[in-house]
């Protein structure tokens, strides 16, 4: 006979009470359903009324529903007549494995849903033995993929089945569970990633942003550690010699006081992590052993955190520093935090690197600069550099200066004085060539070179460089007024020719000068062997280019070594327009 039949045997009274029972858990599910609806945030709303309403259409005394967490089991609803305290004590005090001796340890094991008739008859059963007065269970497992995520429980105090429908019923509430769990999941992933995106971005802008300063990078790497893993507070620490200071700090939890250091040492988890160049997690604080790690079981009792994290920072293979994060309560960090603060320290070692680089760098360009330009010193250190270095056209104003009797000079004085009057004569000139942005190519004697617009640009580069000889004979003159009450007879000359010259690194491996080559370097060199005391001799092209700006006069063609026509020259005897400030 059909069901169909039965039921209509059964009369109108078990039609009515079936289809009571059918909305009953229509409305049941639907009103699941619509708990879910309203988003992730309400996974316990979920699983308290996937509990409540199993107990209810099931005949149940109480249920529960336990989910599997990074830390362990968690009953994580529980609805229903049930002792609190020896539940958790009960769940707390054991760990779940798979095997026979409890009900979920059955799930995992069958992987199916599971039912003991009467647990006080069942001789494998002895979870919760006097804690509970429960006779019959049933166990259904929350599923994700092959893995099982939670059991779905429930309880009866006297020793009766469920039947085939209630069992389907708890199958059916327990696949929402499942997508539950599975939607929070899903949704606390994609919050997290975004989270540790934001946070690894954070840091990248704060690096970017500080090339010159380590602590605003470590400053933020604390905070997004300790908020993005989920810790109370975060430490940055830093190798110095044998001993570890505090770099940075985030959080409520004390850190080291103003002073004081930590031993380099295995005695201590961030020590021996930085040692040991791994990450170290320690899941209790407390049960460290005083043995192994006297310094951190000491940091324990005076800080009292639980659960602590350590990870290296590491440089060339060596251990540079250090984070370490903590919690004031036991909640072991996931593998996903500990990878993400493993990318914090690999963040901050990077940044710690580019600081360093920077501040060679800067250290060099400072040392090269006692020995080259400013100029070329910016220039050997810059990107584009190398690329400039290798050779380039370009217009330029080139100085040529030399001093007036200085070999006369060089005959009758002592060394020391030549030296001494060189050194004055070599640091007023170079104070205003650096002041006037010119490159000096090189010292010769009592000779030098400059030229303006390269490796720099300069506007109106051949008005520049008359303003700057005009004030080197201006600062000469004051010098000779104090050589010559000692005796020595020194004036001053200038050359200056514009044009286009190839410029670049000459010389060879191991000794090499940034000069320039062309006519116009000879023309300078010229007009500056021609010149007479006082006097700055310019080319045509400079004076069509000054003309407004400069008092010149015409000197007349000169016959210069190497030109096969005469070069017309002009003087300059000032310039008529301040410099631009």
């Amino acid at each position: 006979m059909t069901g169909l039949g039965r039921r209509e045997l059964g009369g109108p009274a078990d039609f009515e009470r079936e289809l009571s029972e059918s909305k009953a858990r229509e409305a049941a599910l639907a009103a699941v359903l619509g708990i879910m609806r309203r988003g992730p945030s309400e996974l316990t709303a979920v699983l308290e009324s996937v509990a409540m309403n199993a107990v209810r259409l099931c005949a149940a005394d109480n249920g529960s529903i336990a989910q599997l967490k990074s830390d362990g089991w968690r009953l994580i609803a529980n609805v229903g007549d049930i002792d609190q305290e020896s539940m958790e004590r009960n769940w707390g005090n054991q760990p779940i494995e798979a095997n026979r001796r409890s009900l979920t340890g059955r799930v995992l094991m069958d992987r199916r849903t599971t039912t003991i008739v009467d647990a006080q008859a069942d001789p494998e059963y002895d979870a919760g033995v006097g804690l509970f007065n429960v006779r019959s269970l049933i166990g259904v497992p929350l599923t994700r993929g092959e893995d099982i995520v939670g059991v779905l429980i429930l309880r009866r105090q006297e020793p009766k089945p469920f039947t085939p429908e209630q069992v389907h019923l708890l199958e059916t509430f327990a696949d929402q569970a499942s997508i539950a769990i599975e939607n929070v999941r899903l949704f606390n992933e994609t919050k997290e990633s975004l989270e540790r995106q934001t946070a690894t971005s954070e840091i990248l802008r704060v690096i970017a942003a500080s090339p010159t300063e380590i602590q605003p990078v470590l400053d933020a790497i604390a905070e997004s550690a300790a908020r993005v893993c989920g810790a109370s507070d975060a430490h940055v620490y830093r190798v110095e010699g044998q001993v570890l200071k505090q770099w940075a700090h985030f959080g409520p939890i004390p850190g080291l006081a103003s002073g004081e250091s930590l031993p380099l040492s295995r005695g201590s988890v961030i020590g021996r992590s930085i040692l040991d160049r791994r990450a170290i997690h320690i899941r209790d604080a407390v049960d460290l052993d005083p043995a192994e790690y006297p310094i951190s079981s000491q940091l324990q009792r005076r800080w009292e955190f639980r659960t602590a994290l350590s990870v290296p920072l590491v440089r060339h293979g060596i251990g540079i520093g250090g984070i370490a994060i903590r919690r004031t309560h036991v909640q072991p960090f996931t593998p996903t935090q500990i990878e993400l603060l493993e990318t914090f320290a690999d963040q901050a070692a990077i940044a710690i690197a580019n600081v360093e680089l920077f501040q060679t760098v800067e250290r060099q360009r400072g040392e090269l600069s006692r020995f080259l330009s400013p100029q070329v010193a910016a220039l050997i250190t810059s990107e584009q550099g190398a690329k400039m270095l290798e050779g380039h056209r370009r217009q330029i104003t080139v100085v040529f200066c030399d001093l007036r009797g200085f070999t006369a000079f060089a005959e009758t004085a002592e060394p020391e004085e030549v030296l001494g009057v060189l050194r004055e004569y070599h640091r007023v000139m170079g104070e205003l060539i650096v002041e006037h942005r010119g490159t000096l190519e090189h010292f010769a004697g009592d000779g030098m070179m400059i030229f303006f617009n390269d490796p720099l640009p300069v506007e109106r580069h051949e008005l520049q460089a008359v303003r700057m000889a005009c004030a080197m004979r201006e600062s000469f003159e004051e010098m000779a007024r104090a050589w010559q009450k000692r005796g020595y007879e020194l004036g001053f000359g200038v050359g200056i020719a514009t044009g286009y010259a190839t410029l670049g690194r000459i010389g060879f491996e191991g000794r090499y000068d940034y000069g320039a080559i062309g006519n116009v370097v000879i023309l300078a060199q010229r007009l500056s062997a021609e010149a007479k005391a006082g006097q700055i001799l310019l080319s045509q092209r400079v004076q069509a280019a000054v003309e407004t700006d400069a008092e010149t006069t015409a000197v007349g063609d000169l016959a210069l070594k190497g030109f096969t026509r005469p070069v017309p020259a002009f003087a300059a005897e000032s310039v008529k327009t301040p410099a631009r400030s």
